[in-house]
């Protein structure tokens, strides 16, 4: 009985044991699920924060998307870029009767800022004006007049003109070269004589000190070569703008370009052959040699620069009408290229040093002329010596004594003596060799303090200019030459019809 009651007395331990266990259980899972209720609710209640914000965000980003949109789209145009500043040539009209003084070219009177009136620039062939892109301005800025040929190379226009040295002749102070131009009659084209009587021969030129008197027709727009003329009654040359560059070989040898090697390292002969054979891609003609029986053909009359047409182009460049007696800077480049610089847009950039290597500081004036190489010229001192016939024989054994339109040949009295030989260099004109120096046997004797050596038995050939590396340049220099092909001495052509 004891152990039935005590079995069952157990039983019901158990039981009501398993009842507490079994409320314990239930509570701890009802707990349970109430927590993750809560955490569940919490999660839940993030989420729908986050995609709240989440969309607000996304507002806020399509709001502003708008809002930029709009400012692009109705933002004003952007403005032009601004222009190429690249002074570059390009081609103007071909027509001269419409291209007046305003367009392409203009030589201005530094002093006053008028414009002259020149005689109109003669074109031949395909000869095509140009004038450079670039702000250039035409008040007290001389603008002469630029051609180019069909190979590209480059001219500048020396109109007919008279002259007088006003102050400075026969001196080493540089003085005062005044200008007037006149057409092929002689006639001023713009009132600027005053009471000065005008003359043609040089033998008629008087002087009061250091002044002439009279107005000169400058001898190379005249028909007589033994005073450096000989190719007519001409109004105007087309000088070279940069020193001769290329080969020597007949027909399209030579090129005028700038931001190229000068042509240097051939005989004096060899250039004066050479310049005559040249038509610069044109139709050229059939020539005659003067004094000679042989044919050249050639175009413009193209020839290798004689010491008058230097002359012309300096008296010109020192002149009112072009640098106003500011120095035209040396070309020191090393390497001899034309322009002073191997980079042909700097060569006419007025913001740029090179274009005061120019006859009128701006890209419209001839290059080189002070420094580069030494420019040899068709001129001789007629001493008979050895050089002449050994390094100019093609200039030299026809008619060696007489002056022609391609060469001027000066007078010699007394080899051995240098300074007698210059003195007799008294009678030519416009050459700028005894009028604008005071002696032939000084380094600086010449305007400027420049060179002024002249020809003599080991050296009977000119040379103008100066060279890169020389201290005394200068556009009045004056020197000797055995006519030798040295690297640091070149040439430059003319035109003449």
């Amino acid at each position: 009985m004891r152990n039935t009651e005590c079995q069952k007395s157990y039983e019901d331990k158990d039981k009501n044991k398993l009842r507490k266990e079994n409320g314990s259980v239930s509570l701890f899972v009802l707990i349970s699920c109430l927590f993750f209720l809560f955490i569940a609710t919490g999660v839940y209640m993030n989420l729908v924060n986050k995609d709240r914000n989440l969309n607000a965000q996304i507002s806020k980003i399509q709001e502003n998307y708008e809002l930029d949109k709009e400012k692009i789209y109705n933002q004003p145009e952007s403005p032009e870029p601004p222009p190429d500043k690249t002074k570059l040539w390009v081609e103007t009209e071909k027509d001269t009767s419409t291209s007046k003084s305003n367009n392409w070219y203009a030589y201005t009177n530094l002093t006053t800022g008028e414009v002259a009136k020149v005689n109109e620039p003669k074109l031949q062939g395909n000869m095509t004006p140009i004038k450079y892109d670039g702000e250039i301005s035409t008040d007290f800025t001389s603008r002469w007049a630029n051609a180019v040929t069909t190979d590209g190379s480059m001219w500048v226009w020396i109109p007919r003109y008279a002259y007088r040295i006003t102050e400075g002749y026969h001196t080493g102070t540089a003085g005062t070269i005044d200008i007037a131009f006149i057409d092929e009659d002689n006639n001023f084209l713009n009132d600027d004589q005053g009471s000065t009587d005008l003359v043609v021969s040089p033998s008629e030129v008087t002087y009061s000190g250091s002044q002439q008197e009279q107005w000169l027709v400058h001898p190379t727009f005249t028909e007589d070569a033994s005073t450096g003329g000989g190719f007519g009654n001409l109004t105007g040359i087309w000088v070279a703008k940069f020193e001769v560059s290329g080969s020597n070989k007949e027909t399209d040898g030579y090129k005028i370009q700038g931001g190229v090697a000068s042509l240097g390292g051939v005989v004096t002969g060899d250039y004066y052959y050479y310049s005559m054979r040249q038509t610069y891609g044109e139709d050229g003609i059939t020539l005659n040699d003067e004094g000679s029986a042989s044919e050249h053909t050639s175009f413009g009359n193209s020839h290798m620069m004689k010491n008058s047409e230097w002359g012309a182009t300096i008296y010109l460049t020192y002149s009112k009408y072009g640098v106003n007696k500011a120095e035209v800077k040396q070309n020191e480049n090393e390497n001899f290229y034309t322009g002073g610089t191997s980079i042909v847009e700097d060569i006419y950039d007025s913001s740029k040093t090179y274009v005061e290597l120019s006859s009128t500081h701006n890209a419209y004036g001839i290059y080189d002329l002070s420094g580069g190489v030494y420019e040899k010229l068709a001129s001789y001192l007629d001493n008979g010596m050895y050089y002449l016939t050994n390094n100019g024989k093609e200039l030299y054994d026809v008619s060696p004594s007489v002056s022609t339109k391609y060469k001027t040949v000066y007078k010699s009295v007394v080899v051995s003596d240098r300074e007698i030989e210059y003195e007799e260099a008294e009678k030519m004109k416009g050459d700028a060799i005894y009028e604008t120096s005071y002696s032939g046997i000084e380094q600086g004797g010449s305007w400027g303090n420049v060179h002024s050596l002249y020809p003599y038995e080991w050296g009977p050939f000119f040379m103008r200019g100066g060279c890169n590396a020389l201290w005394d340049n200068g556009i009045f220099n004056f020197n000797a030459s055995d006519g030798s092909g040295l690297e640091f001495m070149g040439c430059r052509v003319v035109l003449a019809f």
